[in-house]
């Protein structure tokens, strides 16, 4: 499903600074071609180690489930900041992500 305009210009606003503040300059990964943030838990062989999501993000995963675009409310984010002319490269993802995966961009 493709859905233009999303968010809005506010709600984006408002994710880009909570995503860039001084109180989550620590919870950035740097990895090969890009920088991660992981919001709702640290994945395990066994499952999930569940953390509660920041309101700033619930506020969005709410969204996403109140527009029925998800069965069940999301639990976990992965933020990911590419550079420029780049973006995510062909993957799969694991199973205890399966089935349901969603791309706010």
């Amino acid at each position: 499903i493709y859905i233009d305009d999303f968010i809005s210009v506010d709600e984006e606003k408002e994710l880009l600074r909570n995503i860039y503040s001084d109180d989550n300059k620590d919870k950035w990964t740097q990895l090969k071609r890009r920088r991660l943030q992981n919001w709702g838990g640290q994945p395990v062989s066994s499952g999930m180690i569940e953390e509660p999501l920041p309101s700033w993000l619930t506020n969005i995963c709410d969204k996403i489930y109140e527009n029925s675009i998800f069965p069940v409310k999301a639990n976990n984010v992965l933020l990911n900041e590419y550079n420029v002319n780049e973006g995510i490269f062909p993957h799969t993802d694991g199973p205890l992500f399966y089935p349901c995966i969603c791309i706010l961009s």
